[in-house]
């Protein structure tokens, strides 16, 4: 809602104010912005032309764009395109983030973790956020079981409004996709059989409706 009510003319003084000073102190500066697949739904002509081009313009910013989507190509820039996130590697980040501030998971605590998350990075990253907030420095497994009962608890709610508002195939097809490798066509056959979902054109009706 912010980004709609945009002054374009007045964020462009501002933006122009701000890297006049950069460039004047020579100082090197990282801009990053994370998830900009959602700037998609505010626009993304006004959102490159009033933000991305000034900035990625100065010498001394580095832009750097994560998300989703690729809906930018700016100049003079290299990308790195991800498949899929190494969850052995994002679980070391964690630990070592974690370690650092003197917080450490048992070996139980780990394999429960890594049982329970099926290597997906944000249900890693929730629970590794909430142990951060515990007053302790060593991390069980109990630990880890009450806050993944306590997050159940909370989502329960939301899973029982969605699921009622989806017909019994809607609900089996948003199942399947929640279990799949992103890698997976929804409409093709592998995946169709897999979890039972009868045929491509029931897969696009439960879509559309």
């Amino acid at each position: 809602d912010e980004l709609q009510s945009i002054n374009e003319t007045d964020l462009l003084k501002k933006l122009h104010h701000i890297l006049e000073k950069i460039n004047e102190e020579r100082k090197k500066l990282f801009v990053v912005f994370d998830n900009l697949q959602q700037s998609y739904h505010y626009g993304t002509e006004k959102f490159e032309n009033s933000v991305l081009n000034p900035l990625s313009k100065s010498k001394e910013i580095l832009v750097v764009l994560s998300g989703t989507r690729k809906l930018y190509s700016l100049n003079e820039s290299d990308e790195l395109h991800l498949e899929k996130i190494d969850e052995n590697e994002c679980q070391r980040f964690l630990l070592d983030i974690l370690k650092k501030k003197g917080i450490n998971f048992s070996k139980k605590a780990r394999s429960r973790l890594n049982e329970w998350a099926g290597g997906d990075i944000s249900a890693l990253s929730i629970i590794f956020e909430r142990a951060s907030k515990l007053d302790k420095k060593k991390i069980r497994e109990k630990d880890v079981n009450d806050a993944i009962d306590q997050l159940m608890m909370e989502m329960n709610s939301g899973y029982s409004i969605i699921k009622n508002l989806l017909s019994p195939y809607q609900w089996k097809l948003l199942v399947a996709i929640a279990l799949q490798d992103s890698h997976y066509q929804i409409t093709s056959s592998t995946f169709i059989t897999k979890y039972e979902l009868n045929a491509p054109s029931s897969v696009k009706t439960a879509l559309d409706a």
